[in-house]
Formats: structure tokens, C-alpha cells, sequence
């Protein structure tokens, strides 16, 4: 029960930084939805080309081949440029405000609480988690999710075509999170012991 208060605080803390940048984070989720639709559309107009002009020689239709490939490939060209100028501009702006309220509660913290802590412990913590709320958002939010919607469809493509390669597909695609899973308290102790131990040499 305290486990489950903690991530929803969690999840409230992140959040209210985040929610002044909303229309830039839709704008990334936007950019990440068309160059992942470009992404299962350009194999399948690749079919088109081996399939029907290489194949059946139906030349007639290798204009439209040629056409749909560049609109495709200028798509994700453009909206990766739009994504990659969107999350810098996040990156900046957003992990700037955490770091900011960081620091502002760590200089009017009570004299109790910061003579019980490094100083180079809480450098780290203004200068290194600041940016992991940054990776919450993009891991969790634009990468989980996405993946899925993505992993679902190849595998939903792949299934009108072979239905034992789209069953391979589908355990590929959980065993990772499987291992995931049973390794995250190791990878965890192990991230908490990285910090302490640059917060002790960024305080020397």
C-alpha cells in the first residue's frame, strides 16, 4: 500500500512539471505516431516493388512505387527533425524548472535535514535525477507505450502472413520484459549505490 502511495506521488511530482509543457509533449507523441506509421508502411511498398514490378513486371506501377517511397521518406525525415527539436527544447526547458525547485527547497531546507546529507550528494541529486524526470516521461509514456502499439501492429501484419512467425514475434517481444522484471531490484540496488557513490566524489 505505502509502495503503490509512493509511485502515484511520484507520478503527481512529474507531472506537475510536465503539464505546463503539454502541447509540445503531443507534438512529440504526434511526430513518434507518423514515423512509426512510416515505419510499417515503407516494407509494405517495398513488397509492392519485389511483388508486382520485379515479380509480375507490371512496370506501369513502378512511378507510384517510386512516389509513395519518397513521400514516405520525407515524412520521417521532417517529423524526426520536429521530434528531435521538441525534445531538445523539453530537455532543456523542463528539466531546468526541476532543477530549479530543487535547488530552491534544498537552500531553504531546514539546517537539521541538509547537515544529515552530503553536499556533493545533493549537487548530484539537483544536477543528476533532475534529468530522470525527463527519461520517466520519454521511457515510460513515448517508449512503453508506443512500443506496444507498434510490437502489436507488426505483429498483427506479420500474422495475415505467417501465423507461426507472428507467434515467434510474441515471444521475442516478452521475454525482454520478462527479464526485465526479475533483474529491475538488481538494476535498482545498483543505481542507488552508483549515486551515493558520485554524490561522495562530487562532494570532494
Amino acid at each position: 500500500m505505502t509502495q503503490k502511495k509512493t509511485t502515484r506521488s511520484r507520478i503527481k511530482t512529474v507531472w506537475r512539471f510536465a503539464k505546463p509543457y503539454t502541447p509540445l509533449f503531443i507534438i512529440a507523441e504526434i511526430c513518434i505516431l507518423v514515423t512509426y506509421a512510416v515505419s510499417l508502411l515503407l516494407p509494405l511498398n517495398l513488397a509492392r516493388l519485389t511483388d508486382k514490378v520485379l515479380y509480375i513486371r507490371n512496370a506501369s506501377l513502378l512511378p507510384d512505387v517510386i512516389r509513395a517511397y519518397i513521400i514516405l521518406f520525407s515524412l520521417s525525415v521532417v517529423f524526426n527533425l520536429i521530434y528531435a527539436y521538441v525534445w531538445q527544447t523539453l530537455s532543456n526547458r523542463y528539466v531546468v524548472d526541476v532543477k530549479n525547485k530543487i535547488f530552491t527547497k534544498a537552500m531553504y531546507a531546514k539546517v537539521s535535514f541538509l547537515s544529515g546529507m552530503d553536499s556533493g550528494d545533493i549537487m548530484s541529486r539537483i544536477d543528476g535525477d533532475a534529468t530522470q524526470f525527463i527519461h520517466v516521461v520519454q521511457r515510460n509514456l513515448f517508449h512503453f507505450i508506443n512500443s506496444i502499439l507498434l510490437c502489436s501492429l507488426i505483429i498483427i501484419l506479420v500474422g495475415r502472413i505467417h501465423i507461426v512467425l507472428a507467434i515467434v514475434l510474441v515471444i521475442a517481444a516478452a521475454l525482454p520484459i520478462v527479464f526485465t522484471r526479475i533483474n529491475s531490484k538488481m538494476t535498482q540496488r545498483f543505481a542507488k549505490k552508483e549515486r551515493e557513490e558520485i554524490g561522495i566524489l562530487t562532494g570532494k
